[in-house]
């Protein structure tokens, strides 16, 4: 339905979407700044509706944000981007940016080994590089035994196959369950499955389903990993909310939603902290899975449509990073620490962080234990545990942050995956973006980019009824 201009003041254009001519401020509201809400205001501003992203965080981006934390420019955590990520690049370069400047392929899957132990090396796409692969599977003998060898060449195949032939019963299983029913040897299994799994959603096998797993691992298989070699902010977050203000949208930052305007069976607006109130023909709620449920629930607790959603577990993440003096380690490839608090880290100053001598990310293990803890705790387990990899810290560090993701994801345990919503609801007015939305990814960058595709697109076509 075209636009109709009801009045203007000095600095706005007050629109009217709708039949009978009521005002609304915007077409469309989207609550969340993070990379679903950002993809759906370029969508939609870029189609002429008018678009308002609210964010309550000071900078944009969500979990592809990096931003000043007193002094310390930080980002939100260690990020991979596979080669099959196709709408993550195609988003990217309509605001122009070639994403595929920005990142390094990772070489291969390199495991540092608690008490001098060594290190393994290992493939990270069997099918693409299999002479790789092979390799790491017959080499590392000092690391795996023959018969450890054998246990994971069998969790392999067998995972390949069940994944063809019987995949939703896998999302009823954990990863580590899996494991121990085809029994996988303790070393292959700490050496190896903890390392890839960890390395994948920064979870332990213990905390998320099969089928989850091989969801990324499969198109993998034949596929490239790399890692960005700038911050994300740089060349994700704000790139994308440039292209937003250039067709026209609006960003608040600092702003938070303290409710939904809902009447008669309809969404109209929101409610910002601080009594003010916008309207709008749609909203779009693109905010982490924990917000989205608390802000439903004062509206739609009771509405069975939403009664999964609003049932949806949550997990969180903690993450260090650690300037130094000098790097830590002699590249900047992401390493993997099984049995330690590093399941995963790596050096950033080759390439995110080129103005520092030395910057360490890492993102920890046992989340919600470490939650619990405050940030020294933290700071001396990691420090004590890179010792034990090789890494001795303490004199190097000159400063650090502990960065904690509490509920922000929801959960990839077994048996969840039934939960997630459509990003159209029944309710009038009323869309959802975000990765805990149903697309074929889990807490990915590239599943972000596609629930917000698939809710801009719930609009336009509405529009156009």
């Amino acid at each position: 339905m075209k636009r109709l201009i009801l009045w203007q003041s000095k600095d706005r254009l007050f629109y009217s979407s709708q039949k009978g001519g009521t005002p609304v401020d915007y077409d469309v509201i989207v609550i969340g700044g993070g990379l679903a809400g950002l993809t759906a205001a370029l969508e939609l501003s870029e189609k002429g509706k008018r678009t308002l992203v609210i964010e309550k965080r000071d900078h944009i981006g969500g979990r592809c944000s990096s931003w000043d934390e007193n002094g310390m420019t930080v980002e939100s955590g260690l990020h991979k981007h596979f080669s099959f990520f196709t709408n993550m690049k195609d988003i990217l370069s309509r605001v122009g940016v070639n994403i595929e400047d920005h990142f390094m392929w990772q070489k291969d899957m390199e495991v540092l080994l608690p008490d001098n132990k060594g290190t393994a090396l290992f493939g990270t796409a069997p099918l693409q590089a299999p002479h790789i692969f092979l390799k790491g599977v017959a080499g590392n003998k000092n690391q795996l035994t023959s018969k450890d060898k054998r246990s994971i060449i069998s969790f392999i195949f067998s995972a390949m196959k069940d994944y063809f032939f019987n995949k939703q019963e896998l999302d009823r299983i954990s990863v580590h369950s899996y494991a121990r029913k085809l029994k996988v040897t303790d070393r292959a299994y700490a050496y190896l499955i903890v390392p890839s799994t960890t390395g994948v959603f920064y979870m332990s096998p213990e905390e998320y389903s099969m089928k989850v797993y091989l969801d990324i691992i499969m198109p993998a298989l034949t596929k490239k990993v790399g890692f960005y070699t700038a911050p994300m902010g740089e060349i994700i977050a704000n790139p994308l909310a440039d292209g937003v203000k250039l067709r026209g949208g609006e960003i608040r930052l600092s702003t938070s939603v303290d409710n939904l305007i809902y009447e008669d069976g309809v969404m109209k607006g929101v409610r910002v902290k601080g009594g003010g109130t916008l309207t709008a023909s749609n909203i779009i709620l693109a905010t982490s899975i924990t917000p989205a449920q608390c802000l439903l629930k004062k509206h739609l607790g009771d509405h069975e449509w939403f009664s999964s959603m609003l049932k949806m577990p949550a997990s969180s993440a903690v993450s260090v990073q650690l300037e130094l003096t000098k790097p830590a380690l002699s590249d900047d490839f992401i390493k993997f620490g099984p049995q330690t608090t590093l399941p995963v880290f790596a050096e950033q100053s080759r390439t995110a962080f080129k103005h520092l001598p030395g910057r360490l990310s890492v993102v920890l293990d046992q989340a919600e234990k470490m939650l619990r803890l405050n940030d020294e705790e933290i700071y001396n387990s990691v420090i004590a545990d890179a010792k034990k990899l090789g890494m001795n810290l303490n004199p190097i560090v000159t400063d650090y942050r502990v960065l904690r993701h509490e509920n922000e994801r929801y959960h990839i345990g077994a048996g969840h995956q039934w939960m997630r919503p459509e990003q159209k609801t029944p309710v009038k007015g009323l869309t959802l973006a975000g990765e805990y939305t149903k697309q074929p990814y889990h807490t990915t960058t590239e599943g972000a980019v596609i629930s917000g595709k698939k809710a801009a697109e719930v609009i336009l076509k509405e529009s156009q009824a």
